[in-house]
């Protein structure tokens, strides 16, 4: 969790990369430690810190780990196999 005593933890400021999933960082705290330069800075998630997005020192990035070629290739060959459920015709 980074809140306010995660972020009183460290010594010097430090850069904050979130690559969790869920609400892991406390946002007044995050702020907080942005704007006392505690936190140089943050690589997050755009959807939860949408506010965000106009900081110098915030960088948005969706997560995107697990979306190969191969993994785009096996969703769409699932949904044109399912699709036949919904009445849906997918066929050339």
């Amino acid at each position: 969790m980074v809140n306010n005593e995660f972020v009183g933890a460290f010594r010097k400021p430090f850069w904050l990369l979130n690559t969790a999933r869920g609400r892991c960082v406390i946002t007044k705290d995050l702020v907080k430690g942005l704007k006392s330069g505690k936190i140089l800075g943050a690589g997050l998630d755009p959807k939860p810190f949408k506010y965000l997005r106009k900081a110098n020192n915030v960088i948005m990035t969706p997560h995107v780990a697990g979306w190969s070629i191969e993994s785009k290739e096996k969703l769409a060959q699932r949904e044109k196999n399912h699709s036949g459920l919904f009445g849906i015709d997918r066929s050339p």
